[in-house]
């Protein structure tokens, strides 16, 4: 299901979402007459237990916008995140969604400036995209988080250092880098055997210049 309303209808349909206990892909996007994101009214999803893929493009209150987080169904597989403007870290609470396999980032979707991906966390996690995350300087990459990662892909985010704790994930295969600064291509293939060590290990590294 893919829904496009204004905000008053956004409203009247938050209610009704909750109740829709059969219902397995989601896609809602909040943008005004010119076609920019707006407020995204987003209810309690947790009940929603056949829900398995999620899009949400929107802003999502700053008051509110890690509790929304955390209403969401532990049944989701695949999660995209578009001009959501989080401003707190959202990982710790998405990390807890233990099935999930897909998760994008994509443009303001995250304003905040570091992130975290601690032990234990996204147990099942295969593909992660981080897109136009601007504000974003530091990444943290815990022991044992993501231990099934097979794909990373990074765009223009011009502020990212070279992510802490790469090395943890040993079960990549692809790490996808598309506009991103010299200098950060230049530290990952100038410092690729001592981040992953084991060249078993070793993911390839795909430089999209276009």
């Amino acid at each position: 299901m893919a829904i496009q309303l204004v905000l008053l209808q956004q409203e009247a349909l938050a209610e009704s979402l909750g109740k829709l206990t059969q219902l397995e892909t989601l896609k809602l996007k909040s943008i005004d007459e010119m076609g920019e994101p707006q407020d995204l009214k987003l209810m309690d999803l947790s009940g929603l237990d056949s829900l398995s893929i999620l899009y949400l493009s929107g802003k999502l209150e700053k008051r509110s916008n890690i509790t929304t987080i955390n209403r969401l169904p532990e049944s989701l597989t695949y999660l995209t995140l578009s001009a959501s403007r989080l401003s707190d870290d959202p990982m710790k609470e998405l990390e807890k969604l233990h099935n999930l396999k897909s998760l994008s980032f994509y443009s303001l979707s995250y304003i905040g400036n570091s992130m975290i991906c601690s032990n234990g966390g996204f147990p099942k996690l295969l593909v992660l995209k981080f897109w136009k995350l601007c504000e974003l300087e530091e990444w943290k990459v815990e022991e044992q988080a993501m231990p099934n990662l097979k794909q990373l892909e990074i765009r223009s985010c011009q502020k990212l250092e070279v992510p802490t704790g790469l090395r943890h994930l040993k079960t990549l295969h692809e790490l996808k880098l598309k506009d991103m600064p010299d200098n950060f291509i230049e530290k990952i293939e100038e410092t690729k055997d001592q981040i992953w060590g084991v060249i078993a290990y070793s993911p390839a590294i795909v430089i999209d210049v276009q």
